[in-house]
Formats: structure tokens, C-alpha cells, sequence
């Protein structure tokens, strides 16, 4: 828990490891980088509506294997398959079938 007096080492206030709206992302390019040369793509829990990050699914390359992972959700990334259900559940179902050498279903 971090409140208001606790300092760092510089003395300035410390706060969350977050991106607060109208701040730039940090890591945007390696972000952005990962996804493009990753040849699988799992997207967890977004509502893809805030930038720039909503757009990292952009950058993943049409020979990905690209999923998409919300309990609720119309809209799916072009190129990415819907798994519909909590992150807590699908999850650890899609790491156990790219182990196993599968694709999830």
C-alpha cells in the first residue's frame, strides 16, 4: 500500500507502477515489438479502448496464433479467435494446451 508521505529515495512522492490517463505508456515500442515478432498472442481482459495500448493487438503478425480471452465481449481483434470465459479459468487452460504442443479449444 503505498500513501501519501511515503517517499523514495529521491524524496518524491511514490506511487503505483501504473499509467494514468494522459500519461505516455511506458516500454510502448518493446511492447509493440513483442507483439510483432511473437508467433503467439494472448490478449486477457481489455476493453480495448484506451490507446495506445488497445492497438498493440495491431502490431501481432497475421501468422500469429492469436486469442483474445474476456468473459463478455461483441467485439473481437481482427485475426484473433474469442475465448469466452474468466482469465482465471482460460488461461491456464491455453498455457497447458501450447505446452502440450496443441492449440486451445
Amino acid at each position: 500500500m503505498i500513501d501519501i508521505g511515503h517517499l523514495c529515495e529521491q524524496n518524491s512522492q511514490l506511487r503505483p507502477d501504473v499509467v494514468w490517463f494522459g500519461e505516455a505508456v511506458r516500454f510502448m515500442d518493446e511492447a509493440a515489438m513483442a507483439f510483432a515478432s511473437a508467433s503467439k498472442v494472448l490478449t486477457i481482459g481489455t476493453s480495448l479502448s484506451v490507446y495506445p495500448a488497445a492497438g498493440l493487438v495491431d502490431e501481432a503478425k497475421t501468422s500469429a496464433e492469436k486469442y483474445f480471452v474476456a468473459p463478455e465481449y461483441e467485439y473481437t481483434p481482427l485475426g484473433y479467435r474469442l475465448l469466452r470465459g474468466s482469465a482465471a479459468v482460460v488461461v491456464p487452460h491455453v498455457v497447458k494446451c501450447w505446452m502440450a504442443g496443441r492449440k486451445p479449444c
